[in-house]
């Protein structure tokens, strides 16, 4: 890899180069460490110099197109430089292009005008060449374009039968285009490294119509597989220690140390206490191990010994926070993890403040119909976007309504958000702006949701605080509690407060996973008599639907052994009689629901 920041471009023109993996392998670490390891003799010695442009971050939450692409990293060389000037300070040359440069960044701002960032990008390519021609090579990599890959895959499946293509993408194939040969800055003698994931650059390359992404087989690239664990871990605790040591200010110094004594003691746990958070956590992530790092680091800033067990030691506890995403309650929208049993119809639909005793509150709906999209997914037949739509229509339109089915596959192949699958295309050869979704896997998030997250309690009680998620008027009462519970409560310093508050919110969450889990029998029941014909069609491909007696005796179990473990404070038994003294009701209302999405679907 560091052959590819030090080779010479031939003919003046940039070399192109991909750094490709799955998503959390470390490409973005493993980039750091070339830079600081193996490249520092040649940054030293000022024949380098290196600009890491991180699309996502350059974006601040906005969506750029290729001038604002282009300004973002004119800004991030100023910040550069100015923080290296010796880059521009020993050379005449070198610094008459600074001169002509920095007004021009300093001016820019993502609202340029088209003239002023070509005027930009010209004394940009003046700076880089002068400094190539005075001996220093540029190393530019341009990391995270999965960010711009995925910001529409919730809308993909919209199309009848194929997939629009992501205008975000036209903005990838434009900025790097910028940079190929026949590009306007393809004359930098620069070393550029691309780094992507490998369904984005799948995409990228399907989606573009100028031929400059070809076929991976066909390109120069460097593949990064997933490391183990514990290389990971003994990797990550060495630059832990370095950085301790490197810290100056005492005060910094003892605050760091509060995060890298948590990361280092969860790595140093011994296999006894077996699952390891970490190792739950690594499933489920979308960002695989830098995301697990971040976790730790964010709860070893409170130093609280009890919250490091608590978090650390109990796994379950642990997820639940991971899952919340910092919110105090949970909902798939603002904490990133999906809910299964949510199907909403419109995005930002929020029930939470129509009246529950409404007609409107009971919108179409189907509780099901997202779990079973994936368990077919997960079969691995051989099946188009557009099959997938047909087999849950029904031969005749008698199965899910079509706009339900095109929500839930968009939900799942979310990257940025749910991340359970992914659509795998092809270019359209008939329409320019169309792509042919040929069929779709589960990410191994959605693998390991499916087998050990979505029938468990601590799963279940977080997702039936989601506002969006539909409750039968009768039981909604139960569901609706006073403000100020939450679970700001999991980080309390204090064992005996944590304890205090964690037994009243269990005991009130046993009553509504357990009444909820009526309404997912109750739901699976009537959905499979109404849609019986769609149910036969997915059982010839071996999918059933799940066990849900074994189910909540799952649960069952799980909340008896938290009862016993603090020496019985609610009573399993009673807390499941009243539930199931509700199933009547929750029946009678669920069908109301069901029939009211029939009178307003297709």
């Amino acid at each position: 890899m560091d052959s590819v920041a030090r080779s010479i471009p031939g003919g003046g023109y940039n070399s192109l180069k991909y750094l490709l993996g799955d998503v959390g392998v470390g490409k973005t670490a493993f980039v750091n460490y070339v830079l600081s390891v193996a490249l520092r003799d040649d940054v030293s010695n000022g024949n380098l110099w290196f600009i890491r442009l991180d699309i996502h971050d350059s974006s601040q939450g906005d969506l750029p197109g290729p001038n604002e692409l282009c300004v973002a990293l004119a800004h991030k060389v100023k910040k550069v430089i100015e923080k290296n000037i010796y880059i521009v300070k020993d050379n005449d040359a070198i610094w008459e292009q600074w001169g002509a440069f920095l007004p021009l960044a300093n001016a820019a701002t993502a609202l340029s005008e088209a003239e002023e960032v070509g005027r930009l990008r010209m004394a940009l390519s003046a700076l880089i060449k002068a400094n190539l021609q005075g001996g220093r090579r540029l190393f530019l990599v341009f990391d995270n374009l999965d960010f711009l890959c995925h910001l529409n895959d919730r809308g993909m499946f919209s199309d009848d039968e194929d997939a629009q293509l992501n205008p975000f993408l036209l903005v990838v194939h434009k900025f790097v285009g910028n940079f190929a040969h026949d590009g306007i800055l393809g004359a930098l003698g620069a070393n550029i490294l691309i780094v992507t994931r490998f369904d984005s650059y799948d995409i990228i390359r399907t989606g573009d119509q100028t031929d400059r992404f070809p076929k991976r087989e066909d390109v120069g690239y460097y593949e990064l597989e997933e490391p183990s664990l514990s290389v990971v871990y003994s990797t990550r605790k060495k630059l832990l220690d370095f950085a301790l040591s490197t810290e100056e200010k005492a005060g910094k110094r003892k605050e760091f140390k509060r995060v890298t004594q948590l990361i280092q003691k969860h790595m140093e746990s011994g296999p006894e206490e077996s699952p390891r958070l970490s190792q739950q956590l690594i499933e489920i992530t979308n960002h695989g191990f830098r995301e697990v790092m971040e976790f730790f680091a964010q709860y070893a800033w409170i130093g609280d010994k009890d919250i490091e067990a608590r978090l650390i030691h109990q796994y379950p506890v642990g997820l639940l926070t991971y899952m919340l995403h910092e919110w105090r309650r949970f909902s798939q929208m603002h904490s990133h993890f999906p809910n299964i049993y949510l199907v909403n119809i419109e995005q930002g639909e929020d029930c939470t403040n129509l009246d529950p005793y409404s007609d409107e509150h009971m919108h179409p709906h189907t509780y099901w119909l997202k779990w079973l999209i994936a368990k077919l997914i997960e079969v691995g037949m051989p099946y188009s976007g557009a099959d997938y739509v047909r087999i849950f229509r029904g031969e005749e339109g008698d199965g899910y309504g079509e706009r339900e089915i095109r929500k839930c596959l968009g939900s799942l192949a979310e990257a940025n958000l749910t991340n359970m699958a992914r659509a795998h295309f092809e270019r359209n050869p008939n329409h320019k702006n169309k792509l042919i979704i040929t069929g779709m896997s589960l990410t191994k998030r959605g693998k390991h949701c499916l087998e050990e997250i979505f029938q468990r309690f601590f799963y279940l009680q977080l997702l039936v605080d989601d506002d969006l998620l539909p409750i039968p008027r009768c039981i909604y009462d139960h569901f609706v509690y006073e403000d100020g519970r939450d679970y700001q409560y999991v980080t309390a310093g204090d064992h005996g407060t944590y304890w205090s508050e964690a037994k009243k919110m269990i005991k009130l969450k046993a009553k509504q996973v357990l009444l909820f889990m009526i309404v997912l029998e109750e739901s699976l029941a009537i959905e499979m008599d109404i849609h019986a014909s769609i149910f036969r069609r997915l059982a010839k491909d071996g999918v059933v639907p799940p066990d849900l007696e074994k189910a909540k005796e799952g649960l069952l179990e799980e909340l008896r052994a938290i009862s016993d473990i603090h020496e019985g404070f609610m009573n399993v038994e009673a807390i499941d009689e009243f539930a199931e003294s509700m199933r009547k009701d929750i029946n009678i209302q669920l069908y109301e629901m069901y029939l009211a999405s029939l009178d307003d679907g297709d």
